[in-house]
């Protein structure tokens, strides 16, 4: 069973961080065009899914031979933690890429862009 603790590889979420500075910049610039913009959000949308699945792959167990013989009861009682949480990295395993956009895209749009006038 996982403890509540902050493990290392619970630092691998730190990888949406780059990807969202790194689309703030680009959303920033003048002129983008709407293929580039789908472009940027589909990367974030790989970006984001990518490491919630490395996240969810490495935190929790695999099964083993001994948990083969488990009866049914059992299974249908007490769901192994993992089955969860590899089912949202498989079918949602999108949000987390939107929300980094997103919050990338709301963050361009608010931000005072510099006059070119003075200091």
């Amino acid at each position: 069973m996982r403890s509540f603790t902050t493990a290392p590889i619970d630092l691998l979420w730190l990888l949406l961080v780059p990807l969202g500075v790194g689309l703030f910049f680009v959303l920033r610039r003048p002129g983008l065009s709407g293929a580039k913009f789908a472009a940027l959000a589909l990367l974030a949308i790989a970006w984001g899914w990518a490491v919630f699945y490395a996240w969810m792959y490495f935190t929790f167990d695999r099964p083993t031979i001994e948990e083969a013989f488990n009866s049914v009861d059992y299974l249908e009682s007490e769901a192994p933690s993992g089955w969860l949480w590899k089912y949202l990295a498989t079918a949602q395993g999108w949000i987390p890429g939107v929300i980094v956009f997103g919050i990338a895209w709301g963050a361009a749009r608010l931000w005072p862009r510099r006059t070119s006038g003075g200091s």
